[in-house]
């Protein structure tokens, strides 16, 4: 229950703000024009922040925009609902101030939700408390409401077919999806920070910009646990062993967690330290789901490294049926490739021609395994190595096996289509030493038998190319050692530049 202090309180936040615009803008924050709302009299219990000063983002704006427009479009009689949710972390409900601070400003009539039993409401005469019970937010007032705490909903009185209602809450679907069928409310999906803004948000918290950046590189765009790690409110050794506990959870239950979370159910600390919740295409109304940085996949994969062929397969698939989340699964299918093509005592693995007149073909066994342009050009005979490259120039080849003068050119897939590798044939058979005498074979490694067949029907080889025998094989996906789990991990952090480019617009610089 509220007090006549927190009245007060409500008070002397409606004659600093009705009619007033508190947004103060600066130019001098990492050179560019940010704004800024002083926290100072939110003495609320949505203000979570020790800080005075709320970042005003461009999401906040777009946000409010899009509300805004669609309450005005509504008919006499009829409201809006809007649920704002995303990633944990971001910032939602400071958002829901800003909406405040907004509305006020603009002298508009607001209701907000202050604990779970009452609201108060902010009209021009000033501020009055009422029970969550009461319906006595005026006819097209807005009604904000918030659910971070974990135990708040939509209260009863902003259920009613008055005000414009909007929520803000995690992806916990448990939590609002009835009210939201109810109400027919307009999901909108908030997007994560931006490396600039995260920069200009440590500037003005006058934290270390540059460890900042690490742990943004490392754990992905959420600030308040990065926040936290810097000013020691959380270990990081302890976060990182979270991550790697969560990876562990999600392989063994991912039947069962995966879907709750393709339907934005977070409930619990598992999901939001693997996945990161993002719009889908800017579209604010659908979510997309992403691992965010290479040190997250590479804890999953490792996870993942332990379970069962059967398991892994599922695992691919599932991730590939998202086009958000195909990227990390082909770079961690990837990695499992190499670590298993590239290791001597792997067993015999064979691959099949489309012309079934052919015999299968054995692949055979690297003694040493080389990396990088460099590397090919000054190979020296006798021939016996698993090279890959370091870079992304060899298209459709992401491996090479020679054994004398047998050349087989792998592409790894986990998609029943791919680009052609002829490109990458010639680029290999540019840069490659000692190339006199030497038959190529190209084969399609698949997680599955059918998909690498299908990519293998499809290639269209030309430019001299088109004698190449095309194979297809199933990459045996068993559970690994963990002496080779840790040849796994030295996989991952050498490509994690990899998986940074097809993540660029996170890339903090």
């Amino acid at each position: 229950m509220s007090t006549p202090e927190d009245l007060q309180d409500l008070q002397l936040l409606h004659t600093h703000l009705w009619g007033r615009d508190r947004v103060e803008v600066h130019s001098d924050i990492a050179g560019k024009r940010w704004s800024t709302i002083n926290l100072t009299l939110f003495r609320l219990e949505l203000n979570p922040r020790p800080e005075d000063l709320l970042l005003v983002r461009e999401e906040y704006v777009h946000a409010y925009d899009t509300i805004l427009m669609d309450t005005e479009r509504q008919p006499p009689g009829h409201r809006s609902a809007f649920l704002v949710t995303g990633q944990p972390g971001i910032g939602k409900t400071l958002f829901l101030l800003y909406v405040l601070a907004r509305r006020l400003q603009e002298k508009e009539p607001v209701a907000l939700q202050i604990n779970s039993s009452e609201y108060a409401l902010f009209c021009e005469q000033g501020v009055s408390i009422h029970s969550s019970e009461s319906g006595r937010v005026p006819t097209g007032a807005w009604a904000l409401s918030d659910s971070s705490d974990g135990h708040r909903g939509l209260c009863s009185a902003f259920q009613k077919p008055f005000a414009h209602v909007i929520h803000t809450s995690s992806p916990a679907s448990s939590r609002w999806k009835d009210w939201v069928k109810r109400l027919g409310a307009i999901k909108y999906i908030m997007d994560v920070w931006l490396p600039e803004e995260f920069r200009t948000l440590l500037i003005m918290f006058k934290l270390d910009v540059l460890q900042g950046k690490a742990l943004f590189d490392k754990y992905g765009p959420s600030p308040r646990i990065i926040i936290d790690i810097l000013r020691k409110r959380t270990p990081e050794n302890g976060y990182l062993q979270d991550i790697k506990t969560a990876a562990a959870t999600f392989a063994r239950q991912f039947l069962v967690m995966f879907p709750n979370i393709e339907s934005l159910d977070f409930s619990g600390d598992v999901s939001s330290k693997i996945f990161t919740v993002r719009p889908n295409n800017n579209d604010r109304r659908l979510a997309a789901l992403s691992i965010p940085t290479p040190l997250i996949a590479s804890a999953l994969g490792v996870a993942f490294s332990s379970q069962d062929q059967a398991t892994r397969h599922t695992f691919f698939n599932m991730l590939n049926g998202h086009p958000s989340l195909r990227g990390a699964a082909g770079w961690l299918f990837e990695s499992y490739a190499h670590v298993y093509f590239s290791d001597p005592t792997r067993g015999t693995l064979k691959v099949y021609c489309a012309d079934q007149k052919l015999a299968p073909l054995s692949i055979p066994y690297a003694a040493r395994m080389i990396a990088g342009s460099t590397a090919l050009k000054n190979i020296q005979p006798p021939h016996n190595f698993y090279w890959r490259p370091r870079e992304t120039n060899y298209p459709g080849v992401d491996a090479v096996i020679r054994v004398d003068n047998d050349v087989y050119a792998l592409q790894f897939t986990i998609s029943s289509t791919h680009r052609s590798a002829a490109d990458g044939l010639k680029k290999v058979h540019k840069d490659m030493n000692h190339i006199s005498n030497v038959t190529w074979h190209l084969v399609m490694v698949g997680s599955e038998q059918r998909n690498a067949e299908s990519v293998r029907d499809r290639q269209k080889l030309t430019d001299g190319w088109e004698v190449t025998q095309v194979y297809a094989c199933e990459l045996p996906l068993g559970k690994l050692t963990q002496r080779v789990q840790e040849k796994l991990q030295n996989v991952f952090d050498e490509s994690s530049e990899d998986y940074r480019r097809a993540n660029s617009d996170l890339a903090m610089v």
